[in-house]
């Protein structure tokens, strides 16, 4: 790459550019130079650029001159022109952007924009530097603070009666005792120290880690360590077309050759000898393209990528294609002409220049007119084309252009000049052409890519392409990739970007659903539809590697950059890296992000157990009037096995492969699934009951002495304090047991793979090993007494391993109590908000309130659903109904309220779960359509502030406020018109929320849908 030393276009030397070239500059390009600056062309010489990297497309573009020129003495229409009067043409692309690739010919380009300034700055300023809270952190911090606010509150309630029981104690002794009160606070405090789940983030940052490192093995490279888990919920895909689904280069995939095909000219010993030294010199010879090899073992096509495919051809017949044009030099090469869409070489045959060949390529469409003689590809003989085989050959285009690939024709020509012959002089012959074959040509896909897409799909994982091709060549591909059906399609699944960018915003979401391959995208385009999916509530992830997929990559939740094919600046923009470049490595990005989830599950399942289980222990020792049986010591100790241990073990297990069957959770789906309520009420009821009954039995069963210790002025402190050790022993035990036990949620095999689990089995023993020497060295000693750990008899360690052990049965019993049985996270949550004074906000139970009403759905009957469209995602409610005959909901499975005032009185029996009386709910609401609107007005009016009420509908619940938030809902559904979102997103969703949260009456509400 050279510039000319002033910034002149008079100037006439050359020097090196510089590292930094500035606007003015003048910079000469050629084959294989990547453009450093924005500029224009003011001369070139079969000039064309790839630009798939800022725009998607996969076709050269052939660039002009921003000046016309005259023809010189050749009649050459190109070149650089003698007139100081340049005229800049209309329709010529005079434009070079920085980032593409020189492909082909030769130019010098005027300098306009650098740097920053330049269409890659641009690109990169464009993108955001602070990345959005995750769904996991969004839902882990939720879950904190309301597992926090319940530790202090049990933490305050247990000080409240120690610091009673004290103050009683110290007024019937008649001394006070400030360190028993300390020694209550200190006991309060390491209850709260053990509830709060201080642990939690931990057991993220391990997993995390974990699979990052496991991902590394698989060519996996995690920029961004959240974007581990964000995978693993992900529900969309916009896969790149250009360099991610295909290699980005061109191969040889077809062929239609005299007396053959494809398979012929690969089959060995196949050809005449005659016929392949022809064709291999026709195709060597008559281009100017070159392959490099790349280390990792792929190839990169420098020059005209169709030139290079049929070179890659040549190599795969055993030929090279640098030997040839070493051995066979050329009289004269004509280039590619636009006009005849052609390119013509001249090779001697013999050394006095008597016989030439001119070998000749070009479009198919223009050539086959011309040739008159065929070579067969087996026999090397010469024979006239037939109109059999004419027809063959024009069946074949036919089929070729059906199916998107790129054709060449190749042939030659033997001529014998005459004595005054000058090389100027030969033009390609209107006939007389002999036929070698005509190329099929197409971008390959990658090999693991119909099968990625294929996993995907049944991961639940909606895929779709975004392509700057046109729709054609992206439905070909797409198919092939079985990305679409075979064989004709719906307007729905392909899309051109400029159809679907003149559409609504609410028509764009419903197209989107269907949506499989956007055609003619533009980087603006690709970014909008990121940003329509995630407005949508949808997770989504992208793939790209060209500059022009930076916007969307780092927009999107998960950005997949390419490690071979992609630019620099998409790995700059990407959160997670291909090192290999295989859509396949999504696949496993995906499982690998579905098991941090479930390990964090898995640990949140093991301490919210261990939470429970040690707070109410010490909550009813206290009321009980006994002494703390995990007092301050034992309790940091559980703590450090709850959090630093078990957080290690159950963080690190290797992912299952059915975590691909199933289906992605929402951005709002709870972390609390009812599996683990189940799992943890169970577990937590077991070591509850076994607990109690130590510390109210274990002297009487064990015959316990009673016996004074120093420590202590109670005549019996040894006697409790051998039962707390007792209790302690047995408790840290169950844990490591419930550890086992969490190692599955709803399986119930939980010994499933554990051979895979070293880790978890080296952790769980070892704390084991550490509990065994803590009792038995430690707890004989004075210190181990002072800290409340005393060494226990035989038949007390058979009791604890024995009663430990019982949890294994128990825990496999309780997994096959029915998941239908068990109360809906979000209704959980409400009542214990309830019984602590704090009112729940409505988004602390939208992912449950969403799972509700869906499955209420699904109990509709399926006669009417057709007529019912799919509930708001996550963020809302409630979406409009628009049934078209009312008769469907005659026959309800149960009976369902027909009047407003029966749904509510329905849906508020607080008997009732959850989701049965949405389910209810539904099944009136649609029932409603029936009622004259008058008759519900009326029974609307039973309320009788209609302002507080409907002002009601998004605030935080209250024990009128459902009520409220029913009635709006209804009049909602009654008008069929849209229901109003958890937040606004688009204008009109923004007024009803203005309506709802306002002063505005449902009247008022009715009347603006009616006008709208």
């Amino acid at each position: 790459m050279r510039t000319l030393s002033k910034s002149s276009a008079k100037a006439k030397s050359f020097r090196s550019l510089p590292p930094r070239s500035s606007v003015g500059d003048l910079v000469k390009l050629s084959a294989g130079d990547k453009v450093p600056a924005d500029g224009i062309l003011i001369q070139e010489t079969d000039f064309a650029c790839d630009e798939s990297t800022l725009t998607g497309e996969s076709i050269d573009v052939i660039k002009m001159s921003a000046w016309n020129q005259t023809a010189d003495a050749q009649g050459s229409s190109r070149g650089v022109s003698g007139s100081n009067q340049p005229r800049v043409s209309a329709d010529a692309d005079v434009v070079v952007l920085s980032g593409t690739m020189v492909t082909s010919g030769f130019g010098i380009m005027l300098t306009l924009a650098v740097g920053m300034h330049s269409v890659w700055g641009q690109l990169l300023a464009s993108l955001r530097p602070e990345p959005a809270e995750t769904p996991l952190q969004t839902r882990l911090n939720r879950l904190a603070k309301r597992i926090g606010y319940i530790g202090l509150s049990l933490a305050l309630t247990v000080f409240i009666v120690l610091w009673i029981r004290w103050l009683v104690q110290s007024i019937q002794r008649g001394s006070w005792k400030v360190m028993e009160l300390a020694s209550s606070l200190t006991a309060a405090i390491a209850i709260a120290v053990v509830a709060i789940p201080e642990g939690l983030p931990l057991a993220v940052v391990l997993s995390l880690a974990f699979a990052m490192r496991q991902m590394m093995k698989e060519q996996i490279l995690v920029r961004r360590l959240e974007a581990c888990e964000t995978m693993g919920s992900a529900t969309q895909l916009n896969v790149d077309k250009t360099g991610t689904m295909t290699w980005n280069q061109l191969k040889v995939i077809d062929a239609a050759v005299p007396g053959g095909s494809l398979s012929d000219l690969l089959e060995p010993g196949a050809l005449s000898p005659s016929f392949r030294q022809i064709l291999a010199t026709s195709i060597a010879l008559n281009s100017q393209a070159d392959i490099h090899e790349q280390r990792n073992g792929t190839i990169q096509y420098i020059g005209n990528r169709t030139e290079g495919a049929l070179l890659e051809l040549l190599m795969r017949l055993g030929f090279s294609y640098r030997d040839l044009r070493t051995a066979y030099p050329l009289s004269r090469v004509y280039l590619f002409d636009s006009s005849r869409k052609q390119m013509c070489s001249i090779q001697p045959l013999t050394s006095d220049g008597q016989v030439m060949r001119i070998h000749v390529k070009g479009a198919p469409e223009q050539l086959l007119q011309r040739c008159v003689m065929e070579m067969d590809c087996h026999t090397g003989e010469l024979s006239r084309i037939s109109w059999k085989h004419r027809y063959r050959y024009e069946s074949e285009l036919e089929q070729f252009a059906g199916r998107g690939l790129r054709t060449l024709l190749v042939a030659f020509w033997d001529w014998h000049p005459p004595r005054c012959w000058r090389p100027e002089q030969v033009e390609a012959p209107e006939t007389e052409l002999i036929l070698l074959g005509i190329f099929g040509m197409a971008d390959t896909l990658r090999p693991d890519t119909a099968g990625a897409i294929h996993q995907l799909q049944q991961a639940g994982v909606s895929v779709r392409m975004v392509t700057g091709d046109n729709s054609q060549t992206a439905t070909q591909v797409a198919q092939r990739a079985h990305l679409l059906p075979p064989g004709p399609l719906t307007d729905a699944l392909v899309w051109e970007a400029s159809a679907f960018r003149n559409l609504a915003p609410e028509v764009q979401q419903q197209v989107a659903k269907d949506l499989r391959v956007l055609a003619r995208a533009t980087p603006a385009d690709k970014l909008a539809l990121v940003r329509l999916l995630k407005a949508a509530g949808e997770v989504v992830a992208v793939t790209g590697d060209g500059s022009n997929d930076a916007p969307a990559l780092r927009e999107a939740d998960v950005g997949f950059g390419m490690g071979i094919m992609g630019t620099e600046l998409a790995k700059e923009a990407s959160d997670i890296v291909l090192l290999d470049d295989r859509l396949g490595s999504i696949v496993a990005a995906v499982l690998w992000g579905r098991n941090v989830l479930e390990n964090i599950r898995k640990f949140l399942q093991f301490q919210l157990t261990v939470n429970v289980v040690a707070v109410l222990l010490d909550l009813f020792s206290a009321c009980a009037g006994q002494t703390l049986p995990l007092s301050t010591v034992p309790l940091l100790w559980v703590n450090v096995v709850m959090d630093s241990f078990g957080a290690l073990a159950l963080a690190t297990e290797p992912p299952r492969p059915a975590l691909l069957q199933q289906q992605p959770e929402g951005r709002h789906a709870p972390l609390v699934t009812p599996a683990m309520i189940r799992n943890m009420v169970g577990i937590a009821l077991y070591q509850l009951v076994v607990t109690l009954t130590l510390l109210f039995a274990a002297v009487s069963l064990f015959q316990i002495p009673c016996f004074a210790i120093p420590i202590t002025s109670d005549p019996c402190g040894g006697q409790a304090l051998q039962r707390n050790g007792l209790i302690f022993n047995t408790f840290v035990f169950m844990q490591l047991v419930s550890e086992l036990n969490s190692r599955r949620l709803a399986e119930r095999h939980i010994f499933q793979g554990i051979g895979r689990a070293r880790l978890f089995m080296v952790i769980v023993l070892g704390s084991a090993i550490v509990q065994v020497v803590l009792v038995e060295v430690v707890g004989r000693t004075a210190i181990g007494q002072s800290i409340g750990i005393v060494h226990l008899t035989g038949a007390q360690w058979g009791a604890s391993l024995i009663i430990a052990a019982l949890e294994l049965p128990v825990g496999y019993l309780i997994r096959w109590w029915p998941l239908a049985w068990v109360p809906d996270p979000f209704s959980v949550w409400h009542v214990i908000c309830s019984a602590i004074g704090r009112q729940p906000a409505l988004s602390s139970f939208e992912g449950g309130l969403d799972e509700t009403m869906s499955a209420a759905v699904e109990h509709i009957p399926a006669s009417a659903q057709p007529e019912i469209p799919v509930l708001a995602t996550s963020t809302g409610l409630a979406a409009s109904y628009r049934t078209q005959r009312a008769d469907g909901y005659e026959a309800l499975p149960d009976e369902s309220p027909t009047t407003a005032s029966g749904i509510v009185a329905e849906a508020l029996d607080r008997r009732a779960s959850y989701r049965r009386r949405f389910r209810v709910f539904v099944h009136a609401t649609v029932a409603l359509q029936r009622m004259d609107v008058s008759a519900f007005v009326r029974e609307k009016a039973r309320i009788q502030d209609d302002n507080k009420h409907t002002s009601l509908l998004f605030r935080p619940p209250t024990k009128h406020s459902l009520r409220s938030r029913l009635w709006a809902i209804v009049g909602a559904l009654r008008m069929q018109k849209i229901i109003v979102r958890g937040h606004s997103e688009t204008a009109s969703a923004s007024r009803a929320m203005d309506l709802l949260g306002g002063q505005a009456s449902p009247s008022s509400f009715v009347l603006h849908q009616k006008q709208t």
